[in-house]
């Protein structure tokens, strides 16, 4: 029994493909007037039509991924921004509490305006809250400096409102250094 790929099928002209029609296969002439072409040759012709049928594909693939990752490109940058004010906002409170520690500030307005004073290129309205010692207990030597700021201002867009009304939050406590 023959194997499928070398059976011989007859075809119409108007059936076959054009460059059978043209002459540029090996085909033959049946005193019916077809064609007799070999199934090879046919896959042949198919697998060189695929590239026509899928012309549209990428610029498809594309319309549906690029909102995603763009989506996800801005979402990375967002956060990373946020960490970024976040990570500012923990060393001035750490600069504070240790200027307040060693004794060179002492009151509430001079460690706001230390904080504000790092964080000013930043635009955003930063809270700072000052916890210092009670002088009536003689073991509260910690002194703490929070500071809060909207997560909405502190990022770049916030381009789907996700943040709404979070907080940012840095707290540092340090003793007294004695």
């Amino acid at each position: 029994m023959a194997n499928v790929f070398q059976k011989v099928i007859a075809l119409p002209k108007k059936h076959l493909p054009a460059f059978a029609r043209a002459g540029q296969a090996a085909s033959l002439e049946t005193k019916t007037g077809c064609y007799v072409s070999r199934l090879p040759r046919l896959g042949a012709w198919l697998a060189s039509q695929r590239g026509r049928w899928n012309s549209g594909v990428a610029a498809v693939e594309m319309a549906v991924a690029a909102p995603v990752l763009i989506t996800m490109l801005m979402g990375i940058i967002e956060l990373g921004a946020i960490f970024f004010v976040h990570n500012n906002m923990g060393n001035a409170a750490r600069e504070a509490s240790r200027a307040l520690a060693i004794g060179s500030i002492s009151t509430q307005s001079e460690v706001q305006s230390l904080v504000q004073g790092r964080l000013v290129k930043w635009g955003v309205a930063f809270t700072v809250a000052t916890t210092l010692p009670d002088p009536n207990d003689p073991d509260d030597t910690d002194y703490t400096v929070t500071v809060s700021a909207p997560m909405s201002e502190a990022a770049i867009i916030d381009f789907l409102g996700l943040f709404g009304n979070r907080t940012l939050r840095s707290s540092v406590t340090m003793r007294e250094d004695a």
